[in-house]
């Protein structure tokens, strides 16, 4: 901790960390004032100012900022509105449209519940479930057709064509 810097206006040392320097230790020119001659003056030894290393002597240099409200590079082609509305009428229960638009998490729901509608359709519970899977796939078809509620885009924001 031989390297100390002025931190503030008040004459307080700092060793690199940030750390207060004790000046009133051993080794310091304060600590033999103490057991000075009465009438002799303290022998003060100047300080030399500690040398900045070269990586810390240029200011840092930063990226100019991108100008704002523009599209990233696409790294896809844009998907089809068609596309995305015939796999939700055909496919759609079984999450296929949800997959083509990148809607993973809604996929892998319809395909878990349609596979739970199969199962327990001998309970007639199921019939209940794939009927429900179904129309929410309808429906997600007209709101891909009608551009609505998210479905104009895919799910990294790019608009469908």
């Amino acid at each position: 901790m031989s390297t100390s810097w002025q931190g503030n206006s008040y004459g307080q040392q700092y060793d690199r960390d940030g750390m207060p320097v004790n000046n009133s230790g051993a080794g310091s020119s304060n600590y033999y004032a103490a057991f000075a001659q009465p009438g002799q003056q303290p022998v003060q030894q100047p300080q030399q100012p500690a040398a900045v290393p070269a990586q810390y002597a240029q200011p840092a240099q930063y990226a100019q900022p991108q100008p704002y409200n523009q599209y990233p590079p696409m790294m896809n082609p844009p998907k089809s509105k068609a596309v995305a509305a015939l796999l939700f009428f055909f496919l759609g229960g079984f999450g296929a449209g949800n997959f083509y638009m990148g809607q993973n998490n809604l996929g892998v729901t319809k395909l878990v519940l349609m596979f739970f509608g199969f199962i327990t359709s001998f309970f007639i519970i199921g019939l209940f479930v794939m009927m429900a899977v179904g129309l929410w796939a309808l429906v997600e078809m007209i709101m891909v057709l009608a551009g609505s509620g998210g479905y104009d885009r895919d799910a990294n924001g790019v608009p469908l064509q």
